[in-house]
């Protein structure tokens, strides 16, 4: 009866419509006479609306301002700039990598050799220091930053991986149709904000591969199950180029999820139990070896793809960096298993030193989720077997020494350990992702049983009174920022997943925004507590200078933007008076680190810290008296005679004896200044706000400075142990010794340098 009427209703229409045409538009309205600028702008938000809004690729916004929002709070909570004049620079970032940024910018906008630098010590290869500290394409957003607010930069340069790291997560989970929705922005968002990436992100050369890691990993699902190599070549290539040190540790991984994956979607390799030719045959066709031949391949057009960061580390190596002490390889614990639960509750990081535990915090959500992911009759056994053992083999890892010092490469780190624990985050995170995809499939009383045992535990873990050592001060583990916020928060997700369960289909139902703006609070909470914590432990460096009290006209230079103006001010009255080749050391070095500044000030000296070091160079400068030692060497303990052999022509000084430090004047860098020797060539004021205008800095020159080359003796080449620092001799000898040795051939012994005879009495102390 429907179908006829509607046959008659349509009729009707075809009647009517003759009698009735359109109308045409006027003159004065329709699409012919809008302006052109009107039918642009109709166009464009039309395009917004069908392909960015309605792609099914929008969602990938919000995964990446998420994570960058909650940062950006995070740092607005301590007082980072613009919020306050404090800054992200703390640990190596404020002594060594603020100023390889420096650097780099400068040749992004300047240009300038990538393979040699003279603003380490003495000179040398500069690309193994793009191959640890700088190879992230991240760092192209340096070109958009000026010399005066590099730390800004850096700081962008974090909050843009931060980012990313949400959005190649929430594409992940995704693709591999786990998630739909808000629900992705939920678990993209856990990883981008991981206790790992809070902590890690004072470091911002390993942030690269948890960038690239959700790629990398559905890279490796594809070339297991759809045969394609592309994605996984390239996300390889990214991660080997970005630092090849966590790079390792991506590829032992990726060994580890290759199994995994393959056992998990291809099980056709266990019931292998034919007795003829046809059984090996099928074990060739079938067993895996087709797919690992394809991902050694893979993997080798990978390490070739990259291979010029690859080699260029390697080069840099060979100069013979030295460990800050020898691996142990004792078969023994790390730490008690209780420990690992811990790590997982909100404000538990501890310490970035010798005895810190894995940062494996990855959102209270995945507690709660990881025993649905058992109890779930929606995920089958294969996948809880083989994501268990996947889980077990980190956690393994984490505990017996020699298997954590292999993810190292062999050798112990000093400070920040367990640096491959970003991985374990990873795997549970997708963990709880395939447990709440299959909520309905749990009941909520088994749900509730597990959740009250996790409260349990987090009351053990409370009666355990944990303490961490930081340094010569302990920190004990808060009650009410770890424990009673873990509770609070646990009993907020239970309460919400139990709406969830009900509701959460419906599409009229908040219960997953109501999800979402917990898991953001409890998120940005962490992250508060994490920096502040860092703050206490490490410490951080000023954004800009400060008065060293209120009523102290003295400045404290702890911020690299001071540092910089003032170098620079000196500086460019050298350079404009002097276009000669030769070398400038400054003594007017940060109060915190500070032995990198010749890259940003640009100028030439013998001062550098880093992992790549030059042992040979360490040594001979320790042999000639300069502070130098492992992976750092220092303008300290140098002689006029010194100076003037390495070509040290400039030192920039201040008129003041000493710098300030904290409430109280102490000296920094003392250097004497023989008149005979000494001259003022520059001089100006100092570029502060705080101190007494009256202060001056000086660009002192060595008159006896002698070029960077020059021809000597031949007979230079038989000094013995000259690089050895095996047979101990005075510097001032050896710098007799060595003046000798280069005018052997022309002139006979020669003391530049002559000991004076000293007298001393001792006194006896009486009480």
């Amino acid at each position: 009866q429907m179908e006829e009427e509607k046959k008659d209703l349509t009729a009707e229409d075809e009647k009517v419509a003759p009698e009735t045409p359109a109308k045409k538009p006027t003159g004065d309205s329709g699409e012919k006479n809008a302006s052109p600028f009107i039918t642009a702008l109709k166009k464009v938000i039309a395009f917004i609306r069908t392909k960015i809004i309605g792609s099914e690729y929008f969602y990938l916004v919000g995964a990446f301002a998420l994570p960058v929002l909650l940062m950006v709070g995070a740092h607005a909570a301590v007082g980072f700039y613009p919020f306050g004049n404090s800054s992200i620079l703390s640990l190596d970032f404020q002594a060594q990598y603020i100023y390889y940024y420096e650097n780099v910018r400068k040749l992004l906008t300047e240009g300038g050799s990538w393979l040699y630098t003279w603003s380490r010590t003495l000179g040398g290869e500069f690309m193994g220091y793009v191959a640890y500290y700088m190879g992230s394409p991240f760092n192209l957003l340096l070109i958009f930053f000026p010399k005066a607010h590099i730390t800004l930069g850096a700081t962008t340069v974090i909050l843009a991986k931060i980012g990313t790291m949400g959005a190649m997560m929430g594409l992940y989970l995704h693709k591999t149709g786990r998630t739909t929705g808000l629900k992705t922005l939920i678990f993209s968002t856990m990883y981008a904000l991981c206790g790992y990436v809070t902590i890690q992100q004072y470091n911002p050369m390993w942030l690269d591969a948890l960038v690239w890691l959700p790629l990398l990993v559905l890279g490796v699902e594809r070339l297991v199950k759809e045969r394609k190599i592309i994605l996984y070549i390239v996300s390889l290539t990214l991660i080997l180029t970005s630092n090849y040190y966590i790079g390792y540790m991506c590829c032992i991984f990726t060994v580890f999820y290759y199994a995994y994956y393959y056992l998990l979607v291809r099980p056709e390799i266990l019931p292998l139990y034919e007795n003829n030719n046809r059984g090996i045959k099928r074990f060739f066709s079938l067993a895996g070896v087709r797919s690992f031949i394809r991902i050694a391949v893979a993997t080798a057009v990978a390490m070739m793809m990259s291979a010029f960061m690859l080699l260029a580390a390697y080069y840099s190596l060979t100069f013979g960096k030295a460990g800050f002490s020898s691996a142990n390889f004792a078969f023994n614990f790390r730490f008690d298993f209780l420990d690992v639960f811990m790590k997982m509750l909100i404000g538990s990081h501890d310490t970035v030193r010798t005895n810190g535990l894995p940062i494996i915090y990855s959102g209270l959500l995945t507690l709660l989720l990881l025993p649905a992911f058992y109890m779930s009759k929606g995920i089958p056994t294969r996948r809880k077997v083989l994501g268990t053992i996947l889980m077990l083999v980190l956690i393994v890892s984490f505990l017996i020494n020699p298997i954590d010092l292999a993810w190292h490469g062999f050798s112990t780190p000093q400070w920040l350990n367990y640096r491959y624990s970003f991985i374990f985050s990873f795997i549970v995170i997708v963990m709880a992702c395939d447990a709440f995809k299959s909520i309905k499939d749990v009941k909520f009383g088994h749900f509730a049983a597990s959740s009250v045992i996790m409260l349990a535990l987090i009351c053990v873990v409370q009666k355990f009174n944990y303490e961490f050592t930081l340094g010569s001060k302990t920190l004990e583990l808060s009650d009410m920022l770890c424990i009673g916020i873990s509770v609070l928060f646990l009993l907020i997700y239970l309460a919400l997943i139990f709406n969830y369960s009900k509701n959460g289909e419906n599409p009229k139902s908040n219960a997953t925004l109501f999800l979402a703006v917990a898991l953001s609070v409890e998120l940005l909470v962490n992250s508060i507590i994490s920096v502040a914590y860092m703050q206490s432990d490490v410490g951080v460096v000023k954004y800009n200078n400060y008065s060293a009290s209120e009523t102290s006209i003295v400045e404290r230079y702890d911020s690299i933007t001071g540092s910089i103006a003032r170098l620079r001010e000196i500086m460019g009255l050298v350079e404009e008076g002097d276009t000669s080749f030769y070398r400038t050391e400054s003594t007017m070095y940060r109060q915190r680190g500070g032995v990198n500044e010749q890259m940003a000030g640009d100028f030439y000296g013998i001062s550098s810290s880093t992992s790549t070091l030059n042992k040979k160079v360490i040594r001979l400068l320790a042999k000639l008296g300069y502070a130098s030692t492992s992976h750092w060497s220092k303008y300290l303990g140098g002689t006029p005679v010194g100076d003037a052999l390495l070509g040290i022509k400039y030192v920039l000084t201040t008129d003041r004896l000493s710098e300030g430090n904290g409430n109280k004047i102490a000296r920094n860098n003392y250097h004497s200044f023989d008149p005979n020797i000494y001259v003022t060539a520059y001089e100006t004021d100092e570029p502060s706000q705080l101190a007494p205008p009256t202060n001056k800095l000086y660009a002192k020159q060595n008159t006896k400075a002698l070029p960077i080359a020059y021809g000597v003796s031949k007979n230079v080449k038989s000094i013995e142990n000259v690089f050895s620092m095996d047979a101990y001799l005075v510097a001032m000898d050896f710098q007799n010794q060595l003046i000798n040795t280069m005018l052997s051939e022309t002139t006979g012994d020669v003391n530049v340098l002559k000991p004076l005879k000293a007298t001393y009495t001792t006194k006896n102390l009486t009480s």
